[in-house]
């Protein structure tokens, strides 16, 4: 028969079969309902972290955007820069990349994102650089130039590269040129500093264990920032494989995405969002902590099963005993694998140019410890031998003044992030410019905290810097001592033009203080005819470029001539237009040419001074007879026949006045810079043919003279026309009697008016054999001349060629049939 601890040994299995069986039939259903209730918590706050991330990831796609968009100035500067190929553009394209190299130029302590302008032509080799001296490259098989070359529209980013000129770490953000027929033209190239991006997508990472990056769709990560010290291992969406990601193909199809994965170096949880950056091949991406979300999740969850698992404490102990061991393995998997991971880390670090560290403050203001230093010291700080290496004091070697680290660290942790520059003594006793830049990453409760930084060389930089400023310096000398003063200024959409700056050759050349001349209104208050200004003004606007004649009142009483030449070089959306220019003295020119015309209107007197002779001499001759006639008449008494003589006289006097009138027209020139008239054409050869009518009957050449009905009339100076007409016919008289001995001397002169162009041609055709090739081509250039040394000054159609153009029209020659053709063309006046 079976003892009762027999009995017992074999029902001991039964009865706490049972037990457990009734305790936790009882407890599962409390279970279940208890993890209901914490799943359903659970899906809000996993909500709620996932609404975090996407809009954190929006956030950070409109900051990239607005950094982005802060390119705008330097792409348009480049787009005018490229267009201006003329060598009249140099002054303006130099001012252009003056005002680059300005924009991406720190001031002070107000830092830009840039770093560097690079202008590509379409064949990939630089063309510009905002860095002198930069080494020549070529980027064709670049993949920013092949996808803006094959039509990507956007702003492309490289991956992290050391700047060529800069020697920092740079991002290039590519943008697209065109050429003067809207193709490819072109690439600009910006370098971004990526601390300036990190810095901005920092504040983003609110939590513990957030993550905010921005990586290329190329797959490369570009940005990271983070809070917490387990980010340095947090996984961005590395390479896409060949068969694609699930996130990258939702990304292509909805341009954003949401998962929820596990971190495979901190095995920390994480619930992830993704966006598009438009326009760009960027991405940004969001990892939120899932564990800091849940937070209290656990310790529901827990509480409602201490609650419902109370009764089986035994279990409990056993499964936390279990759980205990396998945290100890798990944890010493861990350390292992830290360690290993700190080991790559510190090689990664070995092959950066700057020197990485984490500092701890003990106090808001109290001192401060290093807790880690890595990097390229030896390459940042200048000194091979390893003194500055680990975790050595630098400060003996800080020049006098240097920041103290303390301070410095109570700036970051109070305002987030400080950045410093300071000088670190070199072996041979010179001093080499660093950079210091402080981030905040944790603050503890009695006002310390933790710091991390890096520290690099920025003495290429800073030289850079300086020579940009005394490049700026010697362009501003060499603008105040060149013959010319160059201005800028903005046309405003109400049509007014306001300065904006004018180099101080101005007041070389007017006696003016710049304070005048740079104070609202200055420089329109010297101009002797400003109203001419507003309609210069709205010619620039239409045709992009104007010049002109101004006078200008100097300070001493003195008038002086200049040429004022404006052309446009940037069109704003808010209607304003930019405009550069510059104005020359042309006073002495002016006055040379004005001295031209009239010896070479003299010298034309003086060759047709003695047919001019014969035409007053033939009236003269003629009025003699009928005076003396008519004293005969009145002598007989013969009334009739006096008064007949008379009015013969009267007319015979009448034409020596007309002929005497033309010449004193002649002789005092043209109205020089006055506004065109209306000018008959008929009127002009009239007036030229009595100058030279003598001279072509002494010639026995014939004028032919053929004009529409009615006569054409033409936009221009009557006295500036008769000179250029009675030059032409004098000149194709000249032609006419020296080859054309045996054949026809006969000179065509005709008028056609083209309605629909708006124009009169007025053409000049001889009989005398044509000109020679070799002048036709420079025909219009002074001291060309086909006549002999003491027939002519060669000046007479380069004053022709003047006066036309100073109308508005043109003049051209040509060899057609049996002689020179000469085309004259003017704007046609109006009916009114």
């Amino acid at each position: 028969m079976l003892s009762s601890f027999s009995k017992w040994r074999y029902f001991r299995p039964v009865v706490i079969v049972g037990a457990v069986a009734l305790v936790v039939g009882g407890a599962g259903s409390a279970w279940l309902l208890g993890e209901g209730f914490v799943r359903l918590q659970e899906d809000l706050k996993t909500g709620a972290g996932f609404e975090r991330a996407e809009s954190t990831a929006r956030v950070a796609e409109q900051l990239l955007l607005r950094n982005l968009d802060d390119m705008v100035t330097l792409r348009l500067l480049a787009q005018q820069w490229v267009l201006l190929d003329d060598v009249a553009d140099a002054v303006l394209r130099r001012q252009m990349e003056t005002t680059l190299r300005h924009l991406v130029r720190d001031r002070g302590e107000r830092r830009t994102p840039f770093r560097s302008v690079v202008i590509l032509g379409p064949d990939g080799h630089m063309r510009w650089s905002s860095i002198p001296d930069s080494m020549q490259f070529q980027a064709s098989d670049r993949d920013y130039f092949i996808a803006l070359r094959d039509g990507f529209r956007g702003t492309f980013l490289t991956a992290p590269i050391v700047g060529r000129g800069t020697g920092g770490t740079i991002i290039l953000a590519a943008q697209r040129l065109h050429d003067a027929a809207g193709d490819f033209g072109g690439v600009v190239l910006v370098g971004l500093r990526p601390e300036e991006l990190r810095r901005a997508l920092a504040p983003l990472a609110e939590r513990e264990g957030d993550v905010v990056a921005v990586i290329r769709r190329q797959g490369d990560a570009l940005i990271r920032a983070h809070v917490g010290p387990q980010a340095g291992g947090v996984p961005i969406a590395g390479p896409v494989p060949a068969g694609g990601d699930p996130w990258t193909t939702e990304l292509d199809e909805n341009g954003e995405y949401t998962a929820r994965g596990r971190n495979p170096f901190t095995q920390a949880e994480t619930l992830r969002a993704g966006r598009l950056v438009a326009d760009t091949n960027l991405a940004v991406f969001v990892a939120v902590d899932t564990q800091s979300e849940l937070r209290g999740i656990p310790a529901l969850r827990n509480s409602i099963r201490m609650s419902v698992l109370g009764g089986l404490l035994a279990g409990l102990l056993a499964v936390a005993g279990g759980v205990a061991i396998s945290r100890a393995r798990r944890l010493k998997v861990e350390a292992s694998a830290l360690r290993k991971g700190r080991g790559q880390v510190e090689r990664l670090h070995g092959g950066l140019p700057v020197v990485l560290f984490l500092r701890e403050s003990l106090g808001p203001r109290g001192p401060s410890r290093l807790l880690y230093r890595g990097g390229a010291i030896d390459l940042v700080t200048g000194w091979p031998d390893g003194r500055l290496a680990g975790m050595a004091d630098w400060t003996p070697y800080m020049a006098e003044g240097t920041p103290w680290i303390d301070d410095s660290i109570a700036d970051a942790l109070a305002h987030g992030s400080t950045e410093y520059d300071w000088q670190l003594r070199q072996p041979d006793g010179s001093y080499r410019r660093m950079s210091t830049v402080l981030v905040r990453v944790s603050v503890h409760p009695n006002g310390g905290g933790e710091v991390v930084g890096y520290t690099r060389d920025v003495s290429a930089q800073y030289e850079a810097s300086r020579r940009a400023e005394q490049a700026r310096v010697e362009l501003d000398q060499t603008l105040a001592a060149a013959p010319v003063v160059v201005f800028r200024g903005s046309a405003q959409p109400d049509g007014t033009f306001r300065k904006t700056f004018v180099s101080t050759g101005m007041e070389r050349l007017t006696g003016w203080p710049m304070a005048t001349i740079n104070q609202p209104g200055g420089l329109r208050s010297i101009l002797d005819n400003p109203e001419r200004l507003a309609a210069d003004m709205a010619a620039l606007m239409a045709e992009g470029e104007v010049s002109g004649d101004y006078t200008m009142r100097c300070r001493d009483g003195r008038l002086i001539t200049v040429a004022v030449t404006m052309a446009v070089m940037h069109r704003g959306t808010d209607g304003r237009t930019e405009v550069v220019g510059y104005i020359a003295d042309v006073t002495a020119e002016r006055e040379a040419k004005a001295r031209a015309i009239t010896s070479a209107r003299l010298a034309s007197l003086g060759e047709m001074s003695a047919g001019l002779a014969h035409e007053l001499k033939q009236p003269l001759q003629a009025i003699t007879l009928a005076a003396t006639n008519t004293q005969s008449a009145v002598e007989r008494g013969d009334t009739a026949a006096a008064s007949q003589r008379l009015q013969r006289i009267i007319g015979y006097a009448k034409r020596a006045a007309e002929v005497i009138e033309h010449l004193r027209r002649f002789a005092r020139g043209p109205e020089i810079g006055g506004e065109p008239q209306p000018v008959p054409v008929k009127a002009a050869i009239e007036g030229a043919q009595s100058l030279v009518a003598s001279s072509l009957r002494d010639a026995m050449v014939e004028l032919v003279v053929t004009l529409g009905d009615p006569p054409p009339v033409v936009l221009g100076h009557l006295v500036a026309l008769e000179q250029v007409l009675a030059n032409l016919i004098m000149n194709a008289r000249d032609a006419v009697v020296q080859t054309a001995a045996e054949g026809p001397r006969r000179i065509d002169v005709s008028a056609v008016a083209d309605a629909a162009a708006g124009l009169v041609s007025i053409t000049i055709a001889d009989t005398g054999g044509g000109l020679p090739d070799a002048v036709l081509a420079r025909l219009f250039q002074p001291f060309v001349s086909t006549k002999g040394a003491d027939l002519g000054t060669g000046l007479g159609l380069s004053i022709c060629h003047g006066l036309v153009t100073g109308m508005g029209g043109t003049i051209s020659a040509a060899n057609e049939g049996p002689g020179a053709v000469f085309r004259i063309t003017l704007p046609a006046a109006t009916a009114a």
